[in-house]
């Protein structure tokens, strides 16, 4: 995989600056831009214990705090007469305050996106789309474009796209880290597609598959470091009908992680029903399984989410990952009038094996009980998020969220419930 890789793209660029040397001239030119900026308040800071997972030993439980980032885009769309496109998207992203001194200029521009389009190829319906990109399919459980964090998610490669009638095909090789070295790299890529068999109905089957080079995964029982060489496949359906909307999704992994055989599942279910459309009155209810690992015998059963876009889906608080969990939620949304939209959120969190990791939305390790005396209550979880649409192209938004801690937190350490709490500005054109 990796020698294709390499190949793909390059050729895909090749050909693609070719299409653009012939053509003519541009034929419009629009732009487009965001500036968002974001508080947070947390508290405590962080549940991993001091001295451990990677967390400072003079660092406290106690400790809280909040920050304010933020985030300027500024993209351009380029379209060309021989259906050739092309879209730059510069982006700043940072922590205010974050430089040693107001005089000082730390650079945090960067490309967030710069992609080239040609339709058409050999006169199909074929599309080829080659440079840096977001990635975003379904709901997002295993790949989107991590649109609430300040950097987001972007990746560097090529993406072929087919589209037969209503159908929908997409092939994608992108590389997620460059080793330097032949073999060592990290390349990441699949198949996704979108079929609608029927009116309100859609399925969408992938395959999705990683190639990691390097030698920094490492078997649990043995301790020998290797690479990792996985696929999961799967599907996601969905169907809607009036006020209805039903979404399902199962993910199978296989394959080795240095010298253990993955072998780990996740799936979700999720019902929708909108009770007053007038205002919008929406209850949906939904329950979300990811495998864990209670036991290190050369097989990894422990769920990988890959590159979701976390935040949206186990809580806003994001102290919960979608690796070795069970997880419940009832949801209430509503619109009291034009502008304002109110949701509020229930959970409540179990871990999937007791004896495996308390992993949280970035996919950092939190805790551990590995005799698994701890249990595995995690804990309950309530949102409530508050939006404004001031004026077209301007939004203000703010969030609470309380968790509980229950049996598991308090039985292995401690740190007591959590509080999180933002206000963000939207400003987009």
């Amino acid at each position: 995989m990796n020698l294709v890789a390499k190949l793909v793209p390059g050729l895909a660029a090749t050909a693609a600056l070719a299409f653009v040397t012939a053509s003519a001239a541009a034929t419009t030119v629009t732009f487009d831009g965001q500036f968002r900026t974001r508080w947070e308040y947390r508290e405590p800071l962080d549940y991993r214990l001091p001295g451990s997972n990677g967390r400072a030993a003079l660092e406290s439980l106690s400790d809280r705090g909040d920050a304010a980032a933020m985030r300027a885009r500024l993209g351009a769309r380029l379209a060309l007469d021989s259906g050739v496109r092309a879209y730059v998207q510069l982006q700043d992203a940072r922590v205010m305050g974050s430089e040693s001194a107001v005089t000082a200029n730390t650079n945090n521009v960067d490309l967030h996106q710069a992609w080239l389009d040609v339709d058409s190829l050999g006169g199909h319906d074929l599309s080829l789309r080659t440079g840096r990109m977001e990635l975003s399919y379904g709901d997002q459980h295993l790949l989107g474009a991590a649109d609430w964090t300040a950097n987001g998610r972007s990746f560097d490669g090529a993406r072929l796209r087919w589209k037969p009638g209503k159908m929908q095909i997409d092939g994608f090789v992108t590389w997620v880290n460059e080793g330097r070295r032949q073999g060592q790299d990290r390349i990441f890529g699949g198949l996704y597609a979108v079929l609608r068999p029927a009116a309100g109905l859609e399925v969408e089957p992938f395959a999705l598959l990683r190639d990691y080079g390097d030698t920094n995964f490492t078997a649990v029982g043995t301790g020998h470091k290797a690479g990792l060489h996985d696929r999961t496949l799967g599907a996601r359906a969905r169907f809607t009908k009036g006020r209805l909307d039903v979404r399902a999704e199962a993910m199978l992994q296989s394959g080795t992680r240095s010298t253990d055989q993955v072998r780990a599942h996740a799936g979700s279910a999720k019902a929708t029903f909108e009770l007053e459309p007038k205002h919008s009155v929406k209850l949906s209810g939904e329950f979300m399984l990811a495998t864990g690992d209670d036991t290190p015998d050369g097989t990894h059963r422990r769920y990988d989410p890959l590159f979701p876009t976390g935040h949206v889906m186990l809580g806003y608080a994001d102290v919960i990952g979608l690796s070795n969990v069970r997880a419940l939620a009832l949801g209430l949304s509503f619109s009291p009038s034009k502008p304002w939209a109110v949701q509020l959120d229930a959970h409540q969190f179990t871990l999937a094996e007791a004896k495996d990791v308390w992993v949280d939305a970035s996919g950092t390790t939190l805790r551990r009980r590995a005799d698994g005396s701890a249990g595995d209550e995690l804990g309950l979880e309530g949102d409530l998020t508050v939006r404004w649409t001031a004026r077209p192209g301007l939004q203000v938004v703010g969030g609470l969220s309380r968790f509980v801690a229950g049996d598991f937190v308090t039985s292995t350490g401690g740190g007591g419930d959590a509080t999180w709490g933002f206000l963000q500005l939207l400003a987009s054109f």
